[in-house]
């Protein structure tokens, strides 16, 4: 199940829709010891470490040479994870979850203070659920958020595969999990919803007609 890249990343393979036991269990044991975890999420290849280990996020921007001020994605295991990161959950928030959660779109809120400030930009923080079965089941044991950023070099193409992570990080990552070609060639659409109407930041795989043609429905129907 296991082969050798360097001493440093060691590659297991993973069937993202059925994820074997001991892969998720592997995952968990890099997040909680405080390592850096590549993987498939449901849109590209992603780097990721446990909310509560700074460190580890720290590493990710050395690695991705990311500009330090510049907010990560938060992946949750659930809707209801949400009210633990963030002040408020607005209206149109709600909506969009309810819309298109599980799956590639991240809703930016008013953080917690006591978040780290790595992963939130004054008072923002992005987070989704994802849709990957993967993604879900190492978040569901390891019981909170992990930050999530594309597995590239800041400024260069995101990966879809293993073998461009590695291609992108000859080492510095923990573990990879090789779960094939992503599903997708686009990152998640980001939305702000701190404002009202809410603001699409960056389009992504959920086109911005279904964004707004959603929030319009829900007016309505409020």
């Amino acid at each position: 199940m296991t082969r050798a890249q360097t001493p440093q990343t060691r590659v297991i393979k993973a069937d993202p829709e059925a994820p074997e036991a001991e892969a998720i269990e592997r995952a968990v044991s890099v997040l909680r010891t405080g390592g850096v975890l590549a993987l498939p999420t449901d849109t590209l290849y992603g780097l990721s470490a446990s909310l509560s280990m700074t460190d580890a996020i720290r590493r990710i921007i050395a690695l991705k040479k990311r500009d330090a001020k510049k907010p990560f994605i938060l992946l949750v295991g659930e809707r209801d994870w949400v009210s633990r990161y963030v002040k408020a959950v607005t209206p149109e928030a709600e909506a969009l979850m309810k819309g298109f959660w599980p799956g590639p779109l991240s809703l930016i809120l008013s953080p917690q203070d006591d978040l780290p400030s790595e992963v939130r930009e004054r008072d923002g923080i992005a987070l989704r659920q994802p849709s990957s079965k993967l993604c879900l089941s190492i978040l569901e044991l390891l019981g909170e958020g992990m930050v999530s950023t594309s597995a590239n070099v800041s400024g260069s193409t995101p990966p879809r595969t293993c073998k461009e992570v590695l291609r992108n990080f000859e080492t510095g990552i923990d573990l990879v999990i090789d779960g094939g070609i992503s599903p997708q060639a686009l990152a998640s659409t980001v939305v702000d919803v701190r404002i009202s109407p809410p603001s699409i930041i960056r389009e992504g795989a959920i086109p911005a007609q279904r964004i707004t043609a959603l929030l319009k429905q829900s007016r309505h129907s409020a």
